[in-house]
């Protein structure tokens, strides 16, 4: 091309089309390398889960077992108290009264959760209810205008429905509740509970 009046002569570049868009792959590695160690790695942490799940398994039965034998020697010792034994055939089962104190002794000392006594028609004497959370359930059913469910009792004062359950089940053995049972279509009645005047 001749060189003109304008300067050296100009060329076009013929288009060139983008290079063409890599395609993405899902996340693998690309060496046969990366790919076996990573599968050794999950093989690995495979077994080590699988291992402790086996060790786990007897330890679990084992421990289930020795809680087993622990309740079952704070039984025979209270059973065996002359304490307990005479009060539960003298006195009537109250909160405060005489086999209370004693079964609340041995929770204390052998830290268990609670103390359960039957007297020889099964009703219950048990340990393990703090004062606080039976006054905070005897509030709430004091200020309730109706019998309140275990369900509502937990509702109102942030207690979990079994304990709310616990709870009003010894103040009703004690007096200090009246159950009343509410029968619906179908299923168990449910029972509700009401404060009895003192």
């Amino acid at each position: 091309m001749p060189w003109g009046a304008s300067g050296p002569p100009t060329y076009r570049r013929a288009y060139e089309p983008p290079p063409p868009a890599r395609r993405l792959r899902l996340g693998l590695p690309r060496r046969v390398f990366s790919q076996v160690l990573l599968m050794q790695v999950a093989i690995a942490a495979g077994v080590t889960v699988l291992a402790t799940g086996l060790f786990l398994a007897p330890l679990s039965k084992q421990l289930d077992q020795e809680a087993m034998r622990r309740a079952l020697a704070i039984a025979e010792t209270t059973a065996q108290d002359p304490q307990i034994a005479e009060g539960v055939l003298t006195t009537p089962p109250t909160s405060d009264g005489p086999v209370q104190k004693e079964a609340e002794r041995i929770r204390k000392a052998t830290h268990a959760e609670y103390i359960v006594v039957l007297d020889r028609h099964w009703l219950r004497w048990s340990s393990g209810h703090s004062e606080p959370t039976t006054d905070l359930i005897c509030g709430v059913l004091h200020r309730a205008d109706q019998p309140l469910s275990a369900h509502e009792v937990a509702a109102r004062t942030g207690l979990s429905r079994s304990t709310a359950q616990r709870y009003l089940r010894h103040l009703e053995q004690a007096g200090r509740l009246r159950l009343y049972l509410k029968y619906g279509d179908t299923g168990r009645p449910e029972h509700r509970y009401a404060w009895v005047a003192p």
